[in-house]
């Protein structure tokens, strides 16, 4: 399994993105917008490196204009003006949305298309990798099939030939039933 670059760079971001969303709300219900100002300015330089060290370049670009939209409010007392609040509040939007569209690792490997069609495939090749049925069940069966595999109702499958050659697809050699394993009373035929 790939590891996943953006793993903790996810965990900051939302953390970041929920004190934004908190400092923005404050700062509209007319809290103390010098210390407001100055905690979404470290919140946004914070947000803008652990970008760049993840090399998500979209998401400093927004952090970095998040900290040039309220730079030149550092040291003023008045109250921020709206559209200031609404111009950061785009920016944080874009990042979410950029932290939501990194997806899972599983996700950016697989195209969806492609994650459609392979996912029955492997259920049907892990439903078929075992099965176990009683002894005398398997020995019947073994056998019937090895004396004539053309004399059951399944006639049709003798044209086709098997993976080891043979019209059934059983090997004739000295491993044959190295496939076929004792477990408490039943067998487990593996298939390779």
């Amino acid at each position: 399994m790939a590891q996943d670059p953006y793993r903790y760079f996810r965990l900051e971001a939302r953390e970041l993105l929920d004190q934004f969303a908190q400092s923005l709300l404050e700062l509209e219900k007319g809290g103390d917008s010098t210390a407001l100002v100055q905690r979404l300015l470290r919140l946004a330089h914070t947000l803008k490196g652990a970008a760049r060290v993840v090399k998500l370049p979209e998401i400093a670009e927004h952090a970095h204009a998040i900290e040039d939209v309220l730079a030149p409010l550092r040291d003023v007392s008045d109250p921020v003006p709206a559209d200031r609040v609404n111009a950061v509040l785009r920016h944080v939007d874009a990042v979410d949305a950029r932290v939501r569209g990194l997806g899972s690792p599983e996700s950016a490997e697989k195209p969806k298309s492609a994650e459609k069609i392979a996912a029955p495939a492997q259920v049907v090749e892990d439903a078929i990798r075992t099965v176990r049925t009683d002894i005398a069940d398997m020995d019947t069966l073994i056998d019937g099939s090895l004396r004539d595999p053309c004399a059951s109702d399944s006639a049709a499958r003798c044209g086709r030939r098997g993976r080891a050659g043979t019209p059934s697809g059983r090997s004739s050699g000295p491993a044959a039933g190295a496939g076929r394993r004792r477990r408490g009373g039943r067998v487990a035929v593996r298939r390779a």
